[in-house]
């Protein structure tokens, strides 16, 4: 037998459907709310109890539940934008840091020192920049006492080949004992620039295999 709550008013025949199936319903009317439930014993539908609320009384209860809710997400959206902002000022920071430091050392200014914190993969990165820069220091270092070594080593015997070739520029090749003797010597101080030039490219295969090491 099917009953109804609500001054005994018939089920429509989508309520009777659901109750038949065992399932609540809900459903509206331009000036109610209805909800339906089957009351089951066993394996029988004993009863449908159907409750209406008129729906201005519904929304006059529901409004103070709204406006609360839309305070809230309101709160919320102006929590995850203040968390955005900070996130993306703590991420984009260090790459900027990162971009400027890369800059600078392209155009050779390599004394910077990059202060990295953290744990993450941006400070795994600059950390590593920063290993970069540091070893590409200790290179251009090496290269420049490398240079500065060949150009002390080589300045005596260069000035010596100077000055016996303008000797036999200037008379020296008339007089043959003079010119024979500056020859010889010309000779030797060429014999030497190679002994020289092949220790220096011995000393700067050393060093590149001791930092390849």
């Amino acid at each position: 037998r099917l009953l109804s709550g609500d001054s005994g008013s018939s089920l429509t025949p989508e309520e009777r459907v659901a109750a038949e199936e065992g399932r609540p319903l809900h459903r509206w009317t331009h000036d109610q709310i209805y909800a339906t439930a089957p009351v089951i014993q066993g394996e029988h539908l004993k009863a449908v109890v159907r409750l209406a609320i008129p729906r201005a009384l519904s929304s006059a209860r529901s409004r103070p539940i709204l406006v609360t809710l839309a305070g809230a997400s309101l709160i919320a959206l102006g929590v995850a934008l203040i968390a955005a902002v900070w996130l993306s000022r703590r991420l984009v920071a260090p790459l900027r840091q990162l971009e400027s430091s890369a800059l600078r050392a392209s155009r050779g200014q390599l004394d910077e020192v990059l202060e990295v914190t953290g744990q993450d993969e941006l400070a795994s990165l600059s950390r590593a920049f920063a290993t970069m820069l540091s070893e590409l220091r200790v290179t251009l270092e090496r290269q420049r006492r490398f240079v500065s070594s060949a150009s002390h080593e080589l300045r005596t015997p260069l000035t010596r080949i100077k000055l016996r070739s303008e000797a036999l520029a200037n008379g020296g090749l008339h007089d043959p004992l003079v010119a024979d003797k500056f020859v010889r010597e010309l000779d030797s101080e060429v014999d030497g620039l190679i002994r020289l030039a092949n220790n220096l490219l011995d000393l700067a295969r050393l060093e590149e295999r001791a930092e390849v090491g």
